[in-house]
Formats: C-alpha cells, sequence, structure tokens
C-alpha cells in the first residue's frame, strides 16, 4: 500500500494539480469573510469599551448606579434573594 506522502510527491514530479479551489472561496452572500469579520471586531471592540466605561463609572459614582433603574427593580430583587 503505497503512502500518501508518495502520491503527492509523484503527483508533484509529474506536474499534476491534485489541489481543489473553489470559484468563490470563504465567500457568503456576495462579500468575503473578512468583510464580516471586520464589522464584527468593531462591534465588539464598541461595546466592550461601553462595558468598561459603565462599569468604571458605576465604581467611581456607586450613588448614581445605586439611583439607576437597572439597581432599582433587577438587582435589587437579587440582592433580596441572598
Amino acid at each position: 500500500m503505497r503512502k500518501f506522502a508518495d502520491i503527492v510527491n509523484d503527483a508533484n514530479i509529474k506536474n499534476i494539480d491534485i489541489t481543489f479551489r473553489s470559484q468563490t472561496p470563504h465567500y457568503y452572500f456576495g462579500k468575503h469573510i473578512r468583510y464580516y469579520f471586520y464589522f464584527h471586531v468593531i462591534g465588539t471592540g464598541i461595546i466592550n469599551i461601553c462595558g468598561i466605561v459603565m462599569g468604571v463609572f458605576a465604581f467611581i459614582y456607586p450613588h448614581l448606579h445605586r439611583e439607576s433603574p437597572v439597581f432599582t427593580q433587577i438587582l435589587q430583587v437579587i440582592i433580596n434573594l441572598l
């Protein structure tokens, strides 16, 4: 039985193209996948920065955080359960 490396070597010696390439590799809905990736990274970065800023703001000004509707309606229920 022949090894795969021998088959590839024979193909290279005979100059046979053994690769398979799609006509449009990495294209989805008419756009390259990098296009979607770039916008995903930008959006994720903006959301992460907003979350970090809100967390720092809540840490520096806890009285404003405790007066917010999020704290009074949602987090207060969790605190009462504990």
